[in-house]
């Protein structure tokens, strides 16, 4: 099923080892270029920064070719139809697969960029079908395209390795079971949100299990990214914020603000959960646990400022920082010896986390969406007809 030489992916596994033995000292230099020279690994695999500019240049080339085909077959009305959106993605995957048997490409950004774009042009063809299919209400589409869209991307991260069709594939499949769920019972909206959450442990804990069999070694990452989307689905199905906008986006009130049922249980899960995620990735060592509920503490801190302005975004986000600097550093102080297990000191391998650095964006976007504190209006001041200068007569 993989597309990938197994050989080399099991030689590349021994290469980052080795390299991670060198860099904690068990093994010198020459005995790593040995490693290297006794399990070969002949992928094309890039450096990061190339790697990026091979992903946007890929996008362009796909853009500009799809472009040139869609116009010259303008003319006898084609493009409208969904055949023309599995055309082109048919001709996308050709080329995937031939730029990897042909080039060895893995991971190179061009593989990468054709996955992303092989899984959008099926996605985009099957939507054109339903929008044109009669007889059917908004959530039973929804269900449908769900179903296919985690039909395709299962397909693609079983095939191709890929981290991010497998993040999709595991959340369409979760929203495939929100919209069958929504359908089925009239109560479905309301108890939506725990039946994710049950769903969604359920995933995280399966993929734990599987992770440690060795016959899927190689779908390592793609098992790490299962564990993130279920862990954030897991949050998420409790968010206060979260909760009372799909109910409102999907009940039969559309658009009106109401306060939800059980507000201080979801309140309580909000705020909660991120700290019994860091408490357990500490308890059991996991850093994808604990990274993943340092993350939500911020979602937290967000949901909160989001309806209680107590302090602006700036103080608070600030008064969070001092207070996340000062447990860092009494923490890396604690242990700079070893505790009960735990230690500060760099990592021999890097978990998939180490490339996601996505604290910062989080944090910014979340403050620039922030609705502002409420303005008071009789404690204002200024006015006046001489720019500024003096008090008008409404002072």
């Amino acid at each position: 099923m993989i597309v990938f030489n197994k050989e080399w992916l099991h030689n590349l596994r021994i290469q980052e080892q080795a390299q991670s033995y060198r860099d904690k000292g068990y093994i010198n230099n020459d005995e790593f270029k040995l490693a290297r020279q006794h399990y070969p690994v002949s992928f094309y695999m890039p450096n990061p920064f190339v790697r990026a500019g091979l992903f946007l240049l890929t996008l362009l080339i796909v853009a500009v070719g799809d472009g040139l085909l869609s116009l010259m077959a303008s003319a006898g009305n084609m493009i409208a139809s969904p055949i023309w959106s599995f055309f082109l993605a048919v001709i996308s995957y050709a080329a995937l697969e031939a730029i990897i048997h042909s080039e060895q490409h893995f991971r190179s950004g061009v593989d990468d960029a054709l996955e992303l774009i092989v899984a959008c042009q099926f996605a985009t063809g099957f939507g054109i079908m339903l929008a044109k299919t009669q007889g059917y209400d908004g959530n039973t589409l929804r269900l449908v395209f769900s179903i296919f869209l985690f039909v395709i991307t299962l397909l693609l991260t079983l095939r191709f390795l890929n981290r991010l069709t497998a993040a999709i594939a595991v959340a369409s499949l979760f929203a495939a079971f929100f919209f069958a769920w929504n359908g089925v019972t009239t109560a479905g909206l309301a108890t939506a949100p725990f039946l994710l959450m049950i769903l969604s442990a359920v995933t995280y804990l399966t993929a734990l299990r599987i992770g440690k069999k060795p016959e899927l070694v190689n779908y390592k990452d793609c098992i790490s990214m299962i564990e993130i989307v279920s862990l954030l689905v897991i949050y998420a199905s409790g968010n206060y914020y979260i909760v009372q906008t799909l109910g409102n986006v999907l009940g039969p009130d559309k658009n009106v603000n109401k306060p939800l049922p059980l507000g201080g249980f979801f309140w309580s899960y909000t705020i909660l959960m991120p700290l019994v995620f860091v408490f357990y990735g500490l308890k059991r060592k996991d850093a994808i646990l604990l990274r993943i509920g340092l993350i939500l503490i911020v979602a937290a801190v967000a949901t909160f400022r989001n309806y209680f302005h107590l302090l602006p975004a700036e103080t608070m986000l600030t008064i969070a920082g001092i207070f996340a600097i000062l447990i860092a550093w009494l923490t890396i102080r604690y242990l700079a010896t070893p505790k009960n297990g735990f230690i500060y000191t760099e990592p021999g391998e890097k978990l998939l986390l180490d490339y996601l650095r996505v604290e910062s964006l989080i944090t910014a976007q979340r403050v620039a969406n922030m609705p502002s504190a409420p303005k008071h209006e009789d404690s204002r001041f200024g006015g006046g007809d001489f720019g500024g200068g003096g008090a008008s007569e409404s002072f």
